[in-house]
């Protein structure tokens, strides 16, 4: 074996990452905050560590929090936010990263403690904030966890004019589950059919072209997880470069000076790192040795002409080149 690449959630990234970095293995990742991605690794959090091996591209919580809070200065609001948050990878790099945010942006939070997944029972948070009158409610859930939350929120009468929650709302079939009540939700987004990206390896396909071509070989609706298709991309254009593919440093050194189009957007592992020190650099960029930053946007799912619930793209804070246009203003829950 010459090279690995993982993809989804830190879960499933950092540990494929973490093997390989200890046996010298090439790895290339994608579709794990970069927090995230360091945080939960052998190095533990040490942001300006450089890992030999292994390679990544994602957005990090500095491009969520530059998209929410635009959504959320969208509609009028008390700025009292109900934020939950995991006991887990995601959750454990969210909850330090929020917190110096909250303050400077006139946000009031109330952060119950961590809950555990696959939790059944969420009264005690939603009575806190029906209690303290949080008129915006954010966090990060699987997306049966979310269903359970959101559907006893409307059963215990908490009604947030907002409802911005990661990794839960990435698929059409979460808000498909909660039906009518989930339409409105906003969600971080980090790849649409609407891209103004192009791949390479499939001779220069738009990623309209792309996702066209998932559905009319599944009959389903587009996901943003077409985003993984990177790896593949970025596996491609090494091995294509590498002096020698029985040669793992020739392959290392091809990665690392990855510069290239992909379907998911410009990467380019040859530009000066910008750095690993507060406030982070919003939007694509060389953010650490080991990660390049690909693009995200915030959107709002809304019941759909084609499909039952479709994406509307409503915040670019987190692309400032506005590269990726708005397509919409955020519209307050019913």
């Amino acid at each position: 074996m010459d090279l690995i690449t993982a993809a989804s959630t830190p879960d499933t990234v950092s540990p494929v990452a973490e093997q390989c970095e200890s046996n010298g293995m090439p790895c290339i990742t994608n579709d794990a905050p970069w927090q995230s991605y360091i945080a939960s690794r052998g190095k533990r959090g040490d942001i300006t560590q450089v890992f030999k091996w292994t390679y990544h591209t994602f957005w990090g919580l500095e491009d969520v929090q530059a998209n929410f809070l635009d959504m959320w200065s969208q509609v009028p609001n008390n700025k009292k936010v109900a934020a939950m948050f995991p006991n887990d990878n995601d959750g454990n790099a969210w909850l330090p990263g929020w917190a110096p945010v909250w303050e400077p942006n006139g946000l009031q939070a109330v952060v119950p403690a961590q809950f555990q997944n696959l939790s059944d029972d969420f009264t005690a948070q939603i009575t806190q904030f029906r209690t303290e009158g949080c008129e915006i409610g954010m966090g990060v859930f699987l997306p049966p966890d979310f269903t359970n939350f959101w559907n006893q929120r409307a059963q215990q009468g908490w009604k947030p004019k907002l409802g911005t929650y990661a990794k839960a709302l990435l698929f059409p079939g979460a808000i498909e589950a909660l039906g009518d009540v989930g339409a409105g939700l906003t969600t971080e987004v980090w790849w649409m059919p609407t891209h103004p990206f192009t791949s390479p390896l499939l001779g220069g396909e738009t990623c309209q072209q792309f996702a066209d071509e998932y559905t009319n070989r599944t009959g389903k609706q587009w996901t943003q997880p077409l985003l993984h298709f990177i790896v593949f991309e970025m596996a491609w254009d090494a091995l294509k470069r590498a002096t020698s593919v029985d040669d793992k440093e020739a392959i290392l050194a091809a990665i690392k000076t990855t510069k290239m189009d992909t379907i998911g957007g410009r990467i380019d592992f040859t530009e000066p790192v910008v750095g690993a020190t507060p406030p982070f650099k919003v939007g694509p960029c060389h953010i650490v040795e080991n990660v390049y930053k690909t693009p995200q946007v915030g959107g709002q799912w809304r019941k759909g002409t084609k499909w039952p619930y479709e994406l509307t793209v409503c915040s670019n804070a987190g692309v400032p080149d506005g590269s990726i246009p708005k397509q919409d203003t955020v519209q307050p829950l019913a």
